[in-house]
């Protein structure tokens, strides 16, 4: 028995092909002649059974959002959360703090206004209000506030920062500074593949940003091209540490209105840790993210794409992708073996951390 499955990892190559028939009869049986199903097809092997089960739950949760892969987290939470805040109210609550101008955006999960600060030494700034649609207790609210305020002592200029959250009119809120300019998304859905400079670029810029939050113990759970913003000639990375504000403000039993077994994270970019349900990621799951991210603005497409939401699912958490190189010829190898390593199924295998991926990324001749 390897280490890792003694500690309930992801299934090798070797491993899947015992662990996909049992898997393919259990999602084909009613939820009530699974038990008896998975007694009789593991016997006395706990390790497999449990392997089995941590899969059926990973497909149940797709089957709960009939869209769940396509969506990002945010559109993602439109079902778990309440309807949106009562503008007027909320006004009411808030207008000691910010004036709100109008709404720029909005979320399954969140409201964006444009608004300008009232109090304090930014008097006039204008800054982006992040409305939650959750409400809760005051207690949860506590603990959203608090992990807010440990994100927004992030200072990097490869991260957006988080200036302020409270909760007022029974919702939470955070806010940023406006960025002007657009997302990595946007471009990719406009431009497809990127020139290779531009990829060094903004890879360069994201792997810096994540070096200096995970250093200092902050992981984002939600990298993503929409998550990234390009202005003035660089790459930002926003939304540092809302992920984990969320998981704190929605822990079962904690008085908010929301369901359970909800994860963070938009699942074309999620670890196989994250899409196996593993309670605790750490760093290393950014690092996937960017290595899908750099699959896409290398070749102007994802990865993994299936014609169904489990073998998607089952593709990030089992098979090896196409090296990009197969898709984009002057990809340097460098770069496409970098991309490989950052895409690897078992955290342990990836780039040990962001300094070794920009020290990679420096070697790379930049010629397109």
């Amino acid at each position: 028995m390897t280490d890792a499955r003694a500690r309930g990892g992801l299934p090798s190559s070797e491993r899947w092909s015992v662990v996909e028939p049992i898997l393919d009869g259990a999602l084909a049986r009613d939820a009530r002649e699974r038990p008896a199903y998975l007694d009789d097809a593991c016997g006395h092997d706990a390790l497999l059974r449990d392997e089995v089960e941590r899969l059926v739950a990973a497909c149940e949760r797709l089957e709960r959002d009939g869209e769940y892969l396509e969506r990002p987290a945010v559109v993602r939470f439109a079902n778990l959360w309440d309807e949106g805040p009562d503008q007027a109210r909320f006004r009411n609550a808030i207008a000691d703090r910010y004036m709100i101008e109008n709404e720029i955006g909005a979320g399954g999960m969140a409201i964006v206004y444009r608004a300008r600060e009232r109090g304090g030494s930014a008097v006039g700034r204008s800054v982006a209000l992040k409305v939650l649609r959750a409400t809760a207790s005051a207690g949860v609210a506590a603990r959203f506030r608090r992990e807010i305020a440990l994100a927004s002592q992030l200072s990097h200029e490869h991260i957006v920062p988080l200036l302020d959250s409270g909760d007022s009119g029974d919702r939470l809120w955070y806010t940023m500074p406006v960025v002007e300019g657009e997302s990595l998304g946007a471009r990719l859905r406009r431009e497809g593949r990127l020139p290779i400079s531009d990829v060094l670029s903004v890879l360069g810029d994201i792997a810096r940003a994540l070096e200096y939050a995970h250093a200092r113990g902050v992981v984002h759970r939600d990298l993503k091209p929409d998550n990234v913003l390009l202005a003035e000639g660089r790459a930002m990375i926003a939304d540092f540490g809302v992920a984990k504000a969320i998981l704190a403000a929605t822990s079962p039993g904690d008085g908010v209105r929301t369901s359970t077994g909800a994860s963070i994270g938009t699942p074309a970019y999620m670890s196989p840790e994250q899409h196996a349900g593993e309670k605790s990621v750490d760093h290393r799951t950014d690092l996937y993210a960017l290595g899908v991210i750099a699959y896409e603005v290398l070749t102007g497409v994802l990865p993994f794409t299936a014609s169904s939401r489990q073998a998607v699912l089952t593709a990030h958490l089992v098979e090896i992708p196409a090296r990009p190189s197969t898709k984009r010829r002057e990809i340097p190898a460098v770069l496409d073996s970098l991309v490989m390593r950052l895409l690897a199924k078992r955290a342990d295998d990836r780039p040990p951390a962001a300094a070794d991926v920009i020290a990679t990324l420096v070697s790379v001749d930049r010629r397109d």
